[in-house]
């Protein structure tokens, strides 16, 4: 019995001295891990919904840079680039985008130059954001078949899907956004109107002299009510039905709104004696 407790005591030895600091990085997050918590975890968007905020806090190892990163689920978005055509402002090319997060939000505790450029890239957290860049696939109609366009044309159109989607509040890198105590920490994550419908991941990151030494996950749900979830569940459900109501609603907006400018004109018109019609 003696001779087995010292045989696994000098594994622990040898193991020690061959993973080296890492294994003990390791054993650190382990026993004292990266724990997360949110003020709701589920955001429900109806007709009035116009953006919000979710609360994250938890601790970390003490001393740790933290990161914290929002992902959404992707979508396909189909885009446009236009283009002078003979001296005519217009469509030249269409594309579609497919894979790319449909938002994407990094937090940190302090500067983002502070973590080494092969740590931000292996957590996704650089300015570029190389790791959602990676995720897309452009692809473009060609003689009716579907073609993946060339690396130099899909940058083209990656970057201006990133410009959009940073518009709208969806791509964001925030700096010092992260406040720290200790081994507890907390931060706001606004929530843009924009927000894709599903499952959205938030992550927690601690870093330590460039080496990621606890991390944890949560996730938050966005799910329609309402009137937003009736059409949403029509849309993909009934696509006949939902575009013969999208005419219609269309119509009669088109109805409402000539009728109010013929009173509008009748009214600003009366006091003058001049009729609407000449």
């Amino acid at each position: 019995m003696k001779l087995l407790r010292l045989s696994f005591s000098l594994l622990l030895i040898v193991l020690a001295a061959v993973v080296g600091p890492g294994f003990v990085g390791r054993c650190f997050a382990a026993s004292s891990p990266c724990e997360i918590t949110l003020s709701r975890d589920t955001i429900e968007v109806g007709t009035g919904f116009a953006g919000g905020t979710v609360e994250v806090k938890g601790t970390v190892p003490e001393g740790s840079t933290v990161v914290v990163k929002v992902i959404s689920s992707s979508k396909k978005v189909a885009l446009s680039r236009k283009g002078r055509v003979s001296g005519l402002w217009m469509t030249v090319e269409r594309a579609q985008v497919d894979g790319m997060p449909g938002m994407y939000k990094v937090f940190t505790s302090g500067k983002i130059s502070d973590i080494s450029p092969e740590v931000q890239q292996s957590l996704g957290v650089d300015r570029e954001f190389t790791a959602a860049r990676q995720l897309a696939k452009v692809t473009e109609k060609h003689e009716e078949k579907t073609v993946t366009v060339d690396p130099k044309t899909a940058k083209v159109f990656i970057d201006g899907l990133i410009s959009l989607m940073a518009q709208k509040g969806l791509y964001t890198i925030k700096e010092n956004a992260v406040k720290v105590s200790g081994s507890s920490f907390e931060a706001t994550i606004d929530i843009p109107a924009y927000i894709p419908r599903g499952e959205t991941k938030i992550e927690v990151y601690a870093v330590n002299k460039d080496a990621v030494v606890a991390s944890s996950t949560a996730t938050l749900n966005v799910v329609p009510v309402g009137l937003v979830k009736t059409l949403g569940d029509m849309a993909e459900h009934n696509a006949v039905v939902y575009g013969i109501l999208a005419v219609l609603v269309a119509l009669t907006a088109g109805i409402t709104i000539a009728q109010f400018f013929k009173w509008l004109q009748r009214v600003i018109f009366k006091d003058e004696g001049v009729g609407a019609h000449h």
